[in-house]
């Protein structure tokens, strides 16, 4: 394994035999060979020094909708770059082809330097960008080395990345396999493997169902029921302002955190619904209820590699909330992703919600704290028991309750 820094946005590297400089390497999706063992890791310090790998992986490979590139450039053009996060990105090769990217950023804090996942504070999970083979065939052994070298190669006093997948596309994740703990939450998954009326009849008991039934024509009697898609601008900017607003009502209430209140994370959330990716359309699309003349739920969420990723939703909390708008617009998505042949998995994200649980399953997550310096241990080891407190809180129920009704008491305070 050979592995390089790169400075100024170019990738470079030693000794790299006669046609496979980065040039030509960066060119080609990647091509893994049964026998191959080992991989050279080039780093570059920008998006678009690793744009054309990343790209070419990205339309046939493996990856959560969350390591698309036009993801990453949103959240370093809007809330990481803002933040004083660098992006540290390794691109790993194969026979001098990209078989792998790796979207890394770095941060300072308290003198110690930091790599994560880039993006990882909104994002539900963390998986790096791989060609199909690259993932079935490469060694946990030879990719933690690659990483190890390539968090030294960034300058990096300690690893932190959160949210990995434990088991990901039919085998434990490489890079979780070994030194990582569990995350404090899982992440939600389920197959959409059958027509909408067999899967709603498998999940949800009778009883259920005609509770849910009787909550829309409930709704449907409040006046203007609809449930729409956002296609135009003034559709997103309403939309997106009853989410706003619902989610800011709901931190006041209840004093759960808000990760869309700044106006950096509001950008940011704009241009993943707004900007094309590439050739493509945005990343995410809003989907809202309507009832009563006012919006009463909404729902963020996108679609890629055969999957609906559930990203981020909100209730309004007024007259109808017992009427579980929020339930009924996810239940007219799931409705709208079982027709829809090019969608075969419902991913709802992080943290369990009991509307998640009628529709999906938990699936373990993986953080991985790892020491490089003497500084970095010091900061890791306090993180560990950070994350280890964390998990006990939110696995256990009482714990758990304590802690939502102490943050509505503390909201209520102010």
């Amino acid at each position: 394994m050979t592995l390089t820094a790169a400075s100024s946005g170019h990738a470079t590297e030693t000794g790299p035999a006669a046609g496979t400089g980065p040039s030509a390497s960066l060119a080609a999706p990647a091509s893994i060979p049964p026998q191959a063992r080992s991989a050279r890791v080039l780093m570059v310090d920008t998006l678009q020094a690793a744009e054309v790998p990343w790209r070419l992986i990205e339309r046939d490979g493996l990856l959560a909708h969350y390591h698309r590139f036009g993801w990453a450039r949103a959240w370093l053009a809007h809330i990481g770059a803002r933040a004083g996060e660098a992006a540290r990105i390794a691109v790993g090769l194969v026979d001098g082809e990209p078989a792998f990217v790796w979207p890394f950023a770095l941060s300072r804090a308290h003198g110690v330097t930091t790599l994560t996942w880039l993006g990882q504070s909104h994002a539900n999970q963390n998986t790096g960008i791989w060609t199909r083979r690259a993932y079935a065939e490469l060694s946990a052994d030879t990719l933690h080395g690659a990483l190890i070298d390539a968090a030294r190669a960034a300058g990096a006093d300690r690893l932190a990345l959160h949210n990995i997948p434990a088991v990901w596309e039919g085998r434990p994740h490489p890079l979780a396999a070994d030194n990582g703990n569990p995350s404090p939450s899982p992440v939600f998954r389920g197959p959409l493997d059958r027509p909408f009326e067999a899967l709603f009849a498998d999940t949800h008991s009778k009883a259920s169902r005609k509770k849910l039934l009787r909550k829309r024509k409930a709704l449907e009697e409040a006046g203007d029921y609809a449930v729409k898609r956002a296609q135009t601008a003034q559709e997103i900017e309403t939309g997106l302002a009853a989410f706003f607003e619902q989610r800011a009502v709901r931190a006041r209430e209840t004093g759960i955190p808000n990760a869309f209140s700044g106006a950096p994370a509001q950008a940011f959330l704009r241009a993943l619904l707004s900007e094309p990716d590439g050739d493509g359309g945005p990343l995410l699309d809003l989907r809202y209820l309507e009832a009563g003349g006012r919006i009463r739920a909404t729902y963020l969420g996108g679609i890629g590699q055969g999957a609906y990723y559930g990203y981020a939703n909100s209730i309004a909390h007024d007259e109808l909330t017992a009427l579980s708008p929020g339930v009924v617009l996810l239940t007219e998505i799931v409705r709208n992703c079982c027709a829809d042949p090019a969608i075969a998995v419902l991913d709802l994200g992080l943290g369990e919600e009991r509307y998640k649980l009628a529709w999906t399953a938990a699936q373990d997550l993986v953080d991985r704290e790892e020491a490089l310096t003497a500084a970095g241990r010091i900061v890791t080891a306090a993180d560990r028991l950070r994350l280890a407190a964390k998990r006990t809180i939110r696995t256990s129920p009482a714990l758990w309750s304590l802690v939502r009704k102490a943050r509505r008491i503390r909201a209520r305070l102010g």
